[in-house]
């Protein structure tokens, strides 16, 4: 004799199921697994019980997603501000992120990346006066997430005046 199973107890299974599509095609925090169920139709209470048995699995791990996220976008060449903004957005613990973002940009790196998306850009700014691409370059390094002391010392060491 079949007994049949609960009603919810299908829901849960069929929301476990969604959640093991989202993860294999990427990894999701906490807070975008969270979100995408809900947004599929999962009760709050069902998402937090599937994404509380997911981290215990070990099928969501906040500190290898701000690994991999930080790596790549060092290789992005964007500083470390804008790196954290979009490691927060995703949900990402604050102390995981900065950990992170510490571990694996110093000052040096984040300069190298910085004159190296200059130079990039000083290429598409040919011809222009020097205090214009002085503003343009500042705002471009703003943009990407470089504070305001290391944008001063690629813009010294551009010596754009000349």
């Amino acid at each position: 004799m079949i007994i049949p199973m609960k009603r919810s107890n299908d829901e849960s299974v069929n929301f476990r199921d969604k959640a093991l599509n989202l993860i294999a095609r990427r990894p999701h925090t906490r807070r975008e697994l969270m979100q995408k169920l809900m947004a599929r139709g999962a009760e709050s209470e069902v998402a937090l019980e599937i994404v509380t048995e997911f981290v215990k699995l070990g099928y969501v791990i906040e500190t290898e997603i701000a690994e991999d996220a930080v790596r790549l976008a060092k290789q992005k060449q964007i500083g470390k501000s804008f790196i954290k903004q979009k490691l927060l957005a995703r949900g990402l613990p604050e102390a995981v992120v900065e950990d992170e973002i510490d571990r694996q940009v110093d000052e040096e790196s984040e300069f190298e990346a910085a004159i190296s998306f200059a130079h990039k850009k000083m290429r598409i700014m040919e011809g222009l006066a020097p205090h214009i691409k002085e503003r343009r370059l500042g705002g471009a390094l703003s943009r990407r997430g470089f504070n305001s002391s290391l944008i001063r010392k690629v813009l010294e060491e551009l010596d754009l005046r000349h």
